[in-house]
This record gives C-alpha cells, structure tokens and sequence, in this order.
C-alpha cells in the first residue's frame, strides 16, 4: 500500500502539471533500458502478488525517445505496477516496446486480469474517485496513480491511450510518442 508521503506527491506533481509549473528536463532516452530496469524494481511486488514474473518482451531496435527521465520512469513504473494489481494470482504483467508503422516508440503494457469496463475506466482516471464494492477492478487504481500517469505522458508530448479487453480478460495501456520526439 502506498503511503500518505507518496500520495501527496502524486498530488503535487499533478497540480504542477495542471498548472504548467511542472519542471520537466527533456532529454534523450533510451526507453528499453528504463523499461528493463523498472521490471526488475516491480519483481518483489509481482511475487507478492503471485504474478509470474512481469517480463519485458519484444523490445524494438528504434531511435531513443526525448522525455524528461523522472517522469518517464514514473509512468513505467506506475503503470507496471497498476498491471501487477489488476492481474489475477497466477496472471501475467507483459510489457514491451515497439516503432509503430509510422515510426512513433510505442510502451505498451498488458495485464491478464479481468478487464475494465468503460465506467472503470473512465473512474480509474478520476484521481479522487471512490470506488464502489462491484467495481472489482477499480480497487487496484487508488488515489491519483492513473490520472498522474496520464498527465505525466501528456507532458512529456505522448499519448495515452487506454483499452478494455474484457472479452479477452485483458488491460492494455499505451504510451505513444510521437514521430518528432523520435530522435534518429
């Protein structure tokens, strides 16, 4: 469980973002490494959890992305972590990264959970929902965790973009930067 120091940065991050306050120190990245590190930084709590083993898969072979490297970190970081929790015991967490046919650096990660309907989505991106007892999924997504991550993204120039899988009892999160933050 998060502590109350954490979430009162989640907010004060957020509250920077909204306000434009947010110092952000746009450099070179190299995303598969950050990726592969925040894996391993996640494995203690997949195995509390009983997740195999979050594993980092497909990685491409691309130009590094221009990001700030605190809030890209933050981003893989949270949204590794929500997968972990969304993931039934025995489940999978499956990230990796990819150059889109259009030559934008896709993060995806990928949960085998039960999905999200529209409501829990769209409640997992209010940073101060409360959830109720028949949202199951929803009590994995607590304080501002989702609505940072997207704002986070939205701030370092990229997308979020966020698909239910139900019928394939799957979450699938995306963060895709664009063709111009590609740095050959």
């Amino acid at each position: 469980m998060r502590g109350w120091v954490a979430i009162i940065d989640d907010l004060l991050d957020l509250s920077r973002i909204e306000t434009g306050r947010l110092d952000l120190a746009f450099t070179s990245q190299n995303l598969n490494e950050l990726v592969e590190s925040c894996v391993a930084v996640m494995q203690p709590q997949a195995n509390r959890e009983r997740i195999y083993h979050p594993h980092f898969a497909g990685a491409y072979a691309g130009p590094p992305v221009v990001a700030d490297a605190r809030a890209l970190r933050q981003i893989a970081l949270n949204l590794i972590g929500n997968s972990i929790h969304l993931a039934n015991a025995g489940g999978q967490v499956i990230v990796s990264t990819a150059l889109s046919d259009f030559g934008k650096v896709v993060l995806r990660v990928r949960d085998t959970g039960h999905g999200l309907n529209d409501n829990e989505v769209a409640a997992a991106m209010e940073p101060f929902r409360t959830q109720a007892p028949s949202e199951s999924g929803l009590r994995h997504f607590r304080g501002v965790s989702l609505s940072l991550t997207k704002a986070l993204v939205e701030a370092n120039r990229a997308q979020f973009h966020i698909q239910d899988r139900r019928a394939f009892r799957a979450t699938l999160i995306e963060v895709v930067f664009p063709q111009a933050m590609a740095k050959a």
